[in-house]
């Protein structure tokens, strides 16, 4: 979210489209690219953050649904858009049974 790419400028790196450099970061292979962090194999050790970014709240009977999604989704959709997607889908007749996520957020 902000909060990150807060911290990247912060730092002097930047967050491109793809990757955040230097260091050649995959945003989706956060887990997996060691030489992203590791100063010996071009990285830089403050290019990913370890405090995640958490929110809390209580759900109620009134909750009807639960959204989780990653930046990705919520810096290109809104949140009164990503409702719509769900109730729609929730309220045709095949319901979550034929929910396609890449059908529905193709625009994300």
């Amino acid at each position: 979210g902000s909060t990150y790419q807060t911290q990247l400028q912060k730092d002097g790196l930047k967050l491109g489209p793809v990757r955040i450099l230097p260091g050649r970061l995959s945003v989706s292979r956060a887990f997996g690219d060691i030489e992203a962090k590791n100063p010996l194999l071009g990285g830089n050790p403050k290019v990913l953050i370890s405090t995640p970014e958490i929110q809390t709240f209580k759900l109620s009977k009134k909750t009807d649904f639960l959204l989780l999604g990653s930046d990705g989704i919520f810096e290109k959709c809104s949140n009164s858009y990503l409702s719509r997607v769900v109730w729609k889908t929730l309220k045709s007749k095949e319901g979550l049974n034929k929910f396609n996520l890449h059908e529905c957020l193709g625009e994300c």
